[in-house]
């Protein structure tokens, strides 16, 4: 703290600030790697995923890209969908056809009403 507050006396509040503040980032790409790992993609691996994408550009052309990266790469070039926009595999399940629930119908009987089922439901039988 007393070294901050000696900075601030000597140099003012500009000195506060961190000193890499405007700087690219130690762990930025240049934009040809950018290039470069787009073109080979288009190219070669148009089909793939980034990750499997990402694993043939660092085992047979070297470059080094995570997979992360290559998927935000590939998503802003387009080729590679969003999870919404990716097509659906697998079938909706359908619903397993059900006993219809009992009904109360009048009937004009001793009872006021019994408990039927409609006649053009088949009982169910066990492991359909």
């Amino acid at each position: 703290m007393q070294r901050l507050l000696r900075t601030f006396r000597v140099e003012g509040a500009p000195a506060l600030r961190h000193k890499a503040r405007g700087r690219p980032s130690n762990k930025h790409l240049r934009d040809d790697a950018w290039d470069l790992a787009l073109a080979l993609v288009r190219e070669s691996y148009a089909g793939f995923g980034p990750t499997l994408a990402a694993e043939k550009l660092a085992e047979r052309h070297g470059v080094s890209v995570s997979r992360e990266t290559l998927r935000k790469w590939m998503i802003e070039d387009g080729l590679w969908p969003l999870r919404q926009q990716r097509r659906q595999f697998h079938q909706p399940r359908l619903r397993r056809p059900h006993r219809a629930p009992p009904r109360q119908v009048p009937k004009v009987c001793p009872a006021d009403s019994l408990l039927v089922r409609p006649n053009d439901v088949a009982p169910r039988r066990p492991f359909d």
